[in-house]
């Protein structure tokens, strides 16, 4: 039963990354190609964020990994079709897919390959913690997608919202996974998804943000809980070096993120020219935050990772999930404390 439960809730998530890239690519892309003519319609140039829908389909895509993982388990498998969706993803772009149908075709075909690619997956069961982590910045990054015009559309609003709290909901669950004893993950999750969703439905009343207070309210401050919260579920028991490295390491994660936007530059403005799109203006930056979420993800579990193990004496650390059972496998075995 338990089994059924997670492949259900997966399969949930997987449906909402697919339908959101759809919508993103046959919907709202041809929005922004719309919002750039008007902005400048003698020159052939872009301005800042104005691949807002290319931001949106790549963290649904990013979020259609993670509902694998929460099925079959982390897998370097995994990196590739996340390759080949991106690369997919460049080229409809490029071919300008447009309209209610093609949506609708997109969003099936991407569904339907992502449940081959979950029942092909051998199903393991480690790295839990980890991946939830990486859920954790993706979410954050979700929740700030940004239009050119400093303020969230209601449609982009809707959709970031849903984006935001399903990631919120990957990186729970994943955390759970890794601990299915430890209780608390549905109040946990009612608490954070609807909390993090909300800070889409503020910028949107309220614009960017744009002064330290907020920057620590709605950037530091939900990374700091969303944390605290998979160290709470994932771990056997609370240590004080915790409460130290949650914030520190929520503190990496907005740094390592910032970072990445200052270096991975080219990277966006490859996306952009492969896509056949125009460049950014000189005066702004081409961003895909949501790939730089997943570099300050990364870092942010190796450093959390070790940092909050369980004490010596508290038990094993094991990354047996709810798979541990039913798909047993050799290299699974418990790490030491």
């Amino acid at each position: 039963m338990r089994t059924r439960w997670i492949v259900f809730l997966g399969g949930s998530l997987g449906l909402i990354a697919c339908a959101l890239w759809a919508i993103g690519l046959a919907i709202y892309q041809p929005r922004v190609d719309l919002e750039r003519l008007a902005w400048y319609p003698d020159h052939f140039i872009a301005q800042n964020n104005s691949y807002w829908a290319r931001e949106l389909r790549l963290s649904a895509i990013l979020l259609a990994v993670a509902a694998l993982v929460i099925v079959a388990g982390w897998h370097r498998r995994t990196v590739g079709p996340a390759v080949a969706w991106i690369g997919a993803d460049v080229l409809l772009d490029r071919l300008g897919v447009a309209g209610e149908t093609a949506a609708l075709i997109a969003g099936g075909a991407a569904f339907a390959a992502w449940l081959l690619i979950a029942f092909l997956l051998p199903k393991v069961a480690r790295r839990e913690y980890p991946a939830a982590v990486v859920c954790v910045a993706l979410a954050v990054a979700a929740a700030h997608l940004q239009t050119p015009d400093q303020h969230v559309p209601p449609a982009v609003a809707v959709s970031g919202a849903i984006l935001t709290a399903a990631f919120t909901t990957a990186a729970l669950l994943l955390a759970h996974l890794a601990n299915p004893a430890r209780p608390g993950l549905l109040a946990v999750l009612m608490v954070c998804a609807p909390l993090m969703a909300g800070i889409v439905w503020w910028r949107y009343f309220n614009g960017e943000v744009t002064t330290t207070p907020q920057l620590f309210l709605l950037i530091i401050a939900p990374a700091t809980l969303l944390l605290l919260a998979v160290t709470y579920l994932t771990r056997r028991c609370a240590r004080p070096m915790i409460l130290i490295g949650v914030p520190i390491g929520a503190f990496v994660m907005a740094v390592a993120t910032i970072v990445m936007v200052v270096l991975g530059a080219p990277v966006a403005d490859l996306l952009t020219a492969a896509s056949g799109n125009p460049p950014v203006h000189a005066a702004d930056t081409d961003v895909v935050i949501a790939l730089y979420a997943l570099v300050g993800g990364v870092l942010t579990a190796l450093f959390m990772d070790p940092v909050t193990r369980p004490a010596p004496g508290a038990g094993p650390i094991t990354s047996d999930s709810a798979f541990a059972a039913d798909y047993p496998s050799s290299s699974d075995r418990p790490r030491a404390a």
